[in-house]
């Protein structure tokens, strides 16, 4: 169905062949850099040190953890005859808990590793996505984000 100024109303955007003026703030509009970059100021020398220190922390946070719980990952004997059958389902679910939780922080370190490394390069700070400043608030509360929220939402999206 045509509605006024010739677009097609059926909530799916113009007609084939027609263009349609995009509103502010739509998905149709232009890269995330462009929308932000005023917003986002590069860090301060304070900050970038504040937030390698919280990165090295975290780093050191992360390692211990998976140091600590190597012990309880190992596998599970299944043929213990003081242990029934249930406690050993019980036992496995609880590894395999652990089995994931560890994956998880074993990629998590690898991030913050990452960002250690874009530290030393003088790009910590930088969106991986459009290179524009991540946001320091942002790097405080994830110090091992890669990507603005722009860019991040982008890609989780997609």
């Amino acid at each position: 169905m045509w509605g006024p100024a010739n677009i097609w109303t059926n909530g799916f955007g113009p007609a084939p062949g027609r263009s349609v003026d995009r509103p502010p703030g739509s998905l149709l509009e232009e890269h995330p850099a462009q929308r932000h970059a005023s917003r986002m100021t590069p860090l301060s020398a304070d900050e970038d040190e504040e937030l390698r220190a919280d990165l090295e922390r975290l780093a050191a946070m992360l390692q211990a953890t998976l140091d600590g719980s190597a012990d309880a990952a190992r596998p599970i004997e299944l043929d213990q005859p003081a242990i029934g059958r249930v406690s050993r389902i019980d036992a496995i679910q609880q590894q395999k808990m652990l089995e994931a939780t560890r994956a998880g922080q074993r990629s998590r370190l690898q991030q913050v590793r990452a960002a250690l490394k874009r530290s030393a390069d003088d790009e910590y700070g930088e969106c991986q996505g459009c290179g524009e400043a991540v946001g320091y608030a942002r790097l405080k509360a994830r110090p091992e984000s890669a990507f603005c929220i722009e860019c991040q939402s982008l890609r989780e999206r997609t």
